[in-house]
């Protein structure tokens, strides 16, 4: 943990750059099938995901201290063993959905956990891509999202390992 205050995320997601900063910090975010719903009614769709906080690593913290230390351009700082990092749960909402589409999932296996990789846009819909090949699209009639921290993070010694070249 970083030992600094944390500070719950709350984001509105308007157009393409709010998508591009929406998804870089949901990646690895881990989405159980059963709490994600479409209110149909609504035009909404909803879901809560544990999302891994990159904005609190220590790699990222200290690739702040030692930018702002050296002046250089430092790729990444060294992490060593036994660190601990922090996930926390989100609200993530979409407006203005007319269609919800489902690739590669079973909505009837709710146990099932999946692991968000990005959220891209494709014409006129959002496209939640998630490990294994599934795909939620939602058809929109307007990009209108918010993502919110709820509660409190808690620590854990698992970071996400992603196989373009992590090291850990």
């Amino acid at each position: 943990m970083t030992g600094t205050p944390f500070k719950p995320l709350k984001l509105r997601v308007k157009d393409a750059d709010d998508l591009t900063v929406l998804s870089s910090l949901l990646q690895d975010a881990l989405l159980p099938l059963q709490d994600m719903t479409f209110l149909q009614k609504e035009r909404r769709f909803v879901m809560v995901l544990n999302r891994f906080c990159w904005e609190r690593a220590p790699e990222a913290i200290d690739f702040e201290a030692e930018e702002e230390d050296s002046g250089e351009d430092v790729a990444f700082a060294e992490v060593g063993p036994g660190t601990v990092y922090e996930r926390v749960n989100c609200g993530l909402t979409f407006d203005h959905v007319s269609v919800a589409r489902f690739r590669n999932l079973d909505l009837e296996d709710r146990g099932r956990i999946l692991e968000l990789l990005a959220i891209e846009r494709k014409g006129e819909s959002l496209v939640l891509r998630f490990a294994q090949e599934a795909e939620i699209e939602l058809v929109l009639t307007r990009l209108s999202g918010h993502l919110e921290d709820l509660g409190e993070p808690w620590p854990t010694t698992r970071r996400p390992k992603h196989p373009d070249g992590d090291e850990d």
